[in-house]
C-alpha cells in the first residue's frame, strides 16, 4: 500500500472506495453477462478490487492505538476465514435456488453484500473525521468568528 499512496499520493480511503466499487462492478457485470468476452470483462474491471482489504488494514491501524492494532488485525483475519467457511454453501445455495430464474444471482447477492460493506466503511471513515484521532485532536477545522460580537465575548 505503501508505494501507492506515497508514490501516487492516494490516500488510503480513496482506495478502499475504488476497490469497493471495482468489486461491486465486477459482481455486476459477471452477473448480467451474456457472453464470455462480458465474463472476462469482468475480470479486468475486477482486477483493482485485490487492493481493498490491505487499504482496510492501513486505514484502521491510522485509527486505532497500537495496542489495540494486533486484536484489530485479528478480528479482520478471523472474519476472512468465516468468510472462507460460510460462503462456499451460502453461494451454492443461492445458485442452485436461483439457476432457473436468474443464474446470476449469485454475483447480485455478492455485489449487495459489498455495497453493504462499503457503506460500513464509509462510516467508520467519516466518523473517523469527525471524532478525535487517537492523538485526541480532531481532524475537523475549527472555525472561529472575527465578528466584534464573538470578540467581546472571548474578551
Amino acid at each position: 500500500m505503501g508505494i501507492i499512496t506515497i508514490k501516487f499520493q492516494v490516500a488510503d480511503e480513496l482506495l478502499i472506495i475504488i476497490a469497493g466499487l471495482a468489486f461491486v462492478s465486477m459482481y455486476v457485470i459477471a452477473g448480467t453477462a451474456k457472453t464470455s468476452l462480458q465474463l472476462y470483462l469482468s475480470l479486468v474491471v475486477g482486477l483493482f478490487s485485490n487492493v481493498e482489504v490491505p487499504a482496510i488494514k492501513s486505514t484502521l491501524s491510522k485509527l486505532v492505538e497500537q495496542e489495540e492494532l494486533t486484536q484489530i488485525f485479528i478480528v479482520i483475519s478471523f472474519l476472512e476465514i468465516l468468510a472462507l467457511f460460510i460462503s462456499p454453501p451460502v453461494f451454492g445455495a443461492i445458485y442452485k435456488q436461483t439457476l432457473a430464474i436468474f443464474p446470476g444471482a449469485f454475483f447480485m447477492f455478492a455485489a449487495a453484500l459489498n455495497v453493504i460493506v462499503l457503506c460500513i466503511l464509509a462510516f467508520i471513515i467519516i466518523s473517523s473525521k469527525i471524532l478525535p484521532t487517537k492523538q485526541g485532536v480532531s481532524n475537523l477545522p475549527i472555525h472561529i468568528p472575527s465578528d466584534s460580537k464573538s470578540e467581546a465575548i472571548l474578551h
